[in-house]
């Protein structure tokens, strides 16, 4: 059976309409002026009540990649020599490789196998003060159980929290304690994350002063080159008609694609080898803002269809862990051993269904060099553990695919 083309790892959000748009801007110049849309995509963050009562206001600055407005945050904090940044074991380069172009030095934190994020007693034992920030994940946009505990014990020594929502879209009930001016969130509109332009961040604060610091570095980054924004809304108006087409001649006509260089990559080569890349520090570009916009727009029913699907591979396979529902980028699960994860892989690859492996080190990509990340290895176990083992399953799909997937998987788990 032939499925169109379904990759975590490539445009999984992208729909005809999405193409059209792309289309649309390509030869609509004065789309490329002006403010009107990065306006709009900052209102949107900046009216949410991710990190604060709806009384107290809070502001989003936008950058073309997270790599990038991480390494602006880190520099407006003005952290003394010799400061350490506090980060679970179980996340990719685009983390670990701006604190680290920063000159800071990184104190890994293993995670609990059941949320995927930081462990509490784990953090608690490494701490000394020289942890100055500490950057909490919501793996696959899941709230970390102990979200709580952790922003009590940065209130108590007096750490910076960043709150690092990259994989979802976070529910307005997400609120956090009074934590001053020492918090803010980071959001991302990669092409792997829930809601995309390709490449995209914000940093959203209630710190005046710091959104200021922050505004002033994004204005002082340059425009993103033309041909590159070619190539992000080539991408957006090729992608959905790849995976339609996938198995009568798409398969080829992206592999030619790819050869052309005319996608830009996800990850460079250079960061691959385990250095910070400057090449996608750029001001965030109105043209891609409105293609976000058109995505945000269709938000309720993007998370419809998460919950549907969440729902459909639940009733079929009870190893999935009851996180709360939407809003997921994917959904994990941890095969027993690493072999049976590789058969299943295998299995759904003959169908052109590719399911993701975020994270198969506890530095993501694969081959990182983990010892130039400043990880120890055998330093957080269970990180090390989990990525043998996990697999990432689609959530922008059908109940019937999911359903599908589900019904396979739970058969491929019972194989003996």
């Amino acid at each position: 059976m032939h499925h169109p083309l379904i990759a975590l790892d490539f445009a999984h959000q992208e729909t005809s309409e999405d193409a059209k748009l792309a289309w649309r801007l390509m030869f609509s110049p004065h789309s490329w002026k002006g403010h009107r849309a990065t306006d709009k995509v900052a209102a949107h963050y900046s009216q949410s009540t991710y990190i604060s009562p709806k009384n107290v206001p809070h502001n989003t600055s936008l950058f073309f990649s997270g790599r990038s407005a991480l390494k602006a945050l880190l520099t407006a904090l003005q952290l003394p020599s010799g400061s350490s940044v506090a980060v679970q074991g179980f996340t990719c380069a685009a983390v670990t490789l701006p604190i680290l172009s920063c000159g800071l030095n990184i104190r890994y934190v293993d995670i609990n196998e059941d949320d995927f994020s930081m462990r509490l007693n784990h953090l608690e034992s490494l701490y000394n003060p020289c942890i100055k920030v500490l950057i909490l994940q919501h793996s696959f946009g899941i709230v970390p159980k102990y979200r709580g505990e952790i922003i009590a014990f940065c209130s108590k020594h007096n750490i910076f929290l960043i709150e690092d929502l990259a994989h979802g879209y976070m529910p307005n009930t997400l609120i956090a304690p009074d934590l001053g001016d020492r918090y803010c969130a980071l959001v991302s509109f990669g092409r792997s994350k829930l809601f995309s332009s390709v490449f995209g961040a914000g940093v959203i604060t209630p710190s005046i002063q710091l959104h200021d610091l922050l505004q002033k570095a994004s204005s002082n980054l340059p425009q993103a080159p033309k041909r590159l924004i070619v190539r992000c809304l080539l991408y957006k108006g090729i992608a959905p008609f790849i995976k339609l087409w996938y198995h009568r001649g798409g398969r080829i006509f992206h592999r030619l694609l790819l050869w052309m260089q005319l996608f830009p990559p996800e990850i460079t080569r250079i960061e691959k080898d385990g250095q910070y890349d400057a090449s996608y520090a750029y001001a965030y570009p109105e043209v891609l803002a409105h293609t976000l916009h058109l995505q945000l727009s269709k938000k309720e029913t993007l998370l419809t269809q998460i919950t549907a699907a969440i729902g459909e591979y639940r009733k079929h396979v009870p190893q999935i862990s009851r996180f709360p529902s939407p809003p997921l980028n994917r959904l994990p699960l941890l095969a027993p051993h690493s072999e049976r994860r590789t058969h299943i892989l295998r299995h759904f690859r003959l169908q052109n269904i590719f399911l993701g492996t975020w994270y198969k080190e506890p530095v993501g990509p694969e081959r990182l060099d983990l010892a130039a990340m400043q990880y120890e290895k055998g330093s957080c176990p269970t990180s090390e553990n989990v990525g043998t083992r996990i697999i990432n399953l689609p959530l922008n799909v059908s109940q019937k695919t999911a359903e599908h997937i589900g019904l396979e998987i739970q058969l491929l788990l019972l194989t003996p």
